[in-house]
């Protein structure tokens, strides 16, 4: 009986009302909470996010451990239970799990230094670490300062291109808001070419809205993609308008192991509307949107909000986009006709080859055997 009414007393000790200034993330950890909440892909209640992040105190202390069962969260330093905590009633209870992650916090401040000491990075390790690793592996946190994913996009060179005999090439290194722009004056500037590679080898993607434009520039009718969100009764299509950039000129897409997320938007499309012949390898297979979202610590979150289908209905996400002349393992220096009229394999294996010579050799001969 003693027992049980020292467990009772402890926990309402716990339970007394924190003071909003001693914790200076808390409205970082309530706008993550409240957007996974309302906003990720899969149902995920407040008190889910709240234990993925402080599953992530390992990574500021490994002598840090924290476990649950039905009605309790404990945590753990040197093997040893410090402080038990009630679950919220209603795990949709944002406050209620609010306060269950500073009570945490707190308690794992006061036994270990290391945690102590990272005052003001705690919030950036533990999001960062528990979403990144928590998730679908497409939602990313991003901290204020060097997030080198996030900076991956802006330190690359977007857009490129130049003539090889009579072929447009065009490379698509990321997909911002100047691509589809960039894309028209290229064809414009270079009218004397009959035929164009679009390289995507390599690039990470970037804005889907991009990719959709980029897609309908070359096709002139029929289903670029298509995206089912957590809340939607049916999928949202995206359609191509009437008008083709190169006017039936033929077209060739390079992909690789690294061609990624609106890129292999669009090359599925091209593919699948009969558009444009893919050489290369298996891309990567990132067939989700991401929505994001700023938070009050300066850092962002990208959520994985809906899931990408090919014209087809074939899901992109693990699964990707394969060629339909497949250079997996060659090496630069192969026949050109060996390469273009082998039998092609069932399944094509993901390679990066952005900077192989062969493949685009191999484009731009399939294109001029067709003007």
């Amino acid at each position: 009986m003693k027992k049980s009414l020292l467990f009772f007393l402890m926990l309402n000790l716990f339970a007394l009302p924190l003071r909003a200034e001693e914790f200076s993330d808390t409205e970082t950890y309530r706008a993550v909470y409240e957007k996974l909440q309302t906003g990720y892909i899969k149902p995920q209640s407040a008190s889910d996010s709240a234990l993925m992040v402080l599953k992530a105190l390992p990574a500021v202390d490994r002598k840090l451990r924290v476990a649950d069962d039905e009605k309790r969260v404990s945590l753990y330093y040197d093997a040893r239970v410090v402080r038990s905590f009630l679950k919220p009633e209603n795990p949709e209870d944002v406050n209620a799990s609010l306060k269950l992650t500073i009570r945490v916090l707190k308690a794992a401040q006061n036994v270990s230094n290391k945690v102590k000491e990272k005052d003001f990075e705690l919030a950036d390790i533990l999001l960062e670490n528990g979403i990144n690793g928590g998730l679908d592996g497409n939602s990313k946190y991003y901290p204020a300062f060097g997030a080198e994913e996030k900076d991956r996009l802006k330190n690359r060179r977007h857009f490129a291109t130049r003539m090889i005999d009579e072929v447009l090439y065009v490379k698509i290194g990321a997909f911002n808001k100047f691509t589809l722009k960039n894309l028209r004056e290229a064809v414009e500037d270079h009218p004397q070419a009959r035929a164009a590679v679009l390289d995507l080898r390599g690039s990470p993607g970037g804005l889907f809205s991009q990719a959709v434009d980029i897609a309908d520039a070359f096709l002139d009718e029929g289903i670029i993609a298509s995206e089912h969100g957590r809340n939607e009764n049916r999928l949202k299509y995206y359609t191509a308008q009437a008008g083709d950039i190169l006017t039936g000129r033929p077209l060739v897409v390079l992909i690789d192991g690294g061609t990624m997320s609106s890129a292999e938007v669009v090359a599925a499309a091209l593919k699948e509307q009969s558009r444009a012949k893919l050489i290369g390898t298996g891309s990567f297979g990132k067939g989700t949107r991401q929505d994001l979202t700023e938070l009050p610590n300066g850092a962002e979150l990208g959520c994985t909000a809906a899931y990408i289908y090919t014209p087809s209905g074939q899901k992109l996400d693990k699964l990707g986009v394969s060629p339909d002349v497949c250079t997996f393992n060659m090496g630069d220096g192969r026949r050109l006709e060996d390469v273009l009229n082998r039998p092609q394999p069932q399944q094509c294996g993901r390679e990066d080859r952005e900077w192989r010579n062969l493949d685009l050799e191999a484009a731009v001969k399939l294109l001029k055997e067709r003007i």
